[in-house]
């Protein structure tokens, strides 16, 4: 991508993304390459708040955008190039509309507080989703500007690397989707990969009234991460 402007005196970059199909994309990475330990935890607090701090500015330029703030972690879950780098994009450029999605969250946890497994604040974590152990961080209230503290995000990725390892001892592949609106965050989703989806799963998202299967239900989840 070329570079628009270096950040956080020169130790990040603020690049254009000229390789996606979407008409606003950018991405902040940092200068140098991280160790697979530091990659595993979005490098710790002091790195992802340096990073929150950069995407806020940015998110801060573009009021009237939707915009989606991802990061990926291990090839499965769509980390193609073994470098960290946080993407800002633009993906519905038509569709500029509040999401329903922190209400209906809302609404949700109060009713499943069984589901719930941190509070921190102004922000509650709880399990739920489409896939397996996928959790949501939600604001509390509406309009909670953008003060998201990093180690909140830090403590979801320590608990999953600690509660889950494969065979050969590794921390899950994950991924973390924020969405800011009138730079306002409105949620996020930690996704680990814990159980890769297979052709089942795919056809239940089109085939009327086949149920999209879970290897297990988030209340197990919950029950273990809380264990």
């Amino acid at each position: 991508g070329h570079v628009l402007k270096e950040l956080e005196g020169g130790e990040w970059r603020l690049l254009q993304n000229r390789f996606t199909p979407y008409s606003f994309h950018q991405m902040i990475i940092p200068r140098s390459c991280w160790s697979v330990q530091e990659l595993r935890t979005l490098g710790g607090v002091e790195r992802i708040e340096t990073a929150l701090s950069c995407i806020e500015e940015e998110v801060d330029k573009h009021v009237v955008k939707k915009l989606f703030v991802t990061v990926h972690i291990g090839a499965i879950a769509g980390q193609n190039v073994g470098h960290l780098h946080y993407h800002i994009v633009e993906y519905m450029p038509d569709d500029i509309t509040p999401s329903s999605a922190p209400e209906e969250m809302r609404r949700f946890f109060h009713e499943n507080p069984n589901l719930v497994l941190l509070g921190m604040g102004m922000f509650v974590v709880g399990i739920a989703g489409l896939r397996a152990g996928q959790c949501f961080i939600v604001p509390k209230r509406e309009k909670s500007g953008f003060l998201l503290p990093a180690s909140l995000i830090y403590d979801v990725i320590d608990l999953y690397n600690r509660k889950f390892k494969s065979t050969q001892g590794l921390p899950p592949d994950f991924s973390i989707a924020l969405q800011f609106q009138d730079s306002e965050f409105q949620y996020g989703v930690y996704t680990p990969v814990l159980n890769h989806w297979g052709a089942a799963e795919h056809m239940a998202l089109y085939e009327t009234g086949c149920p999209l299967t879970l290897p297990w239900p988030h209340e197990l989840t919950a029950e273990y991460l809380k264990s």
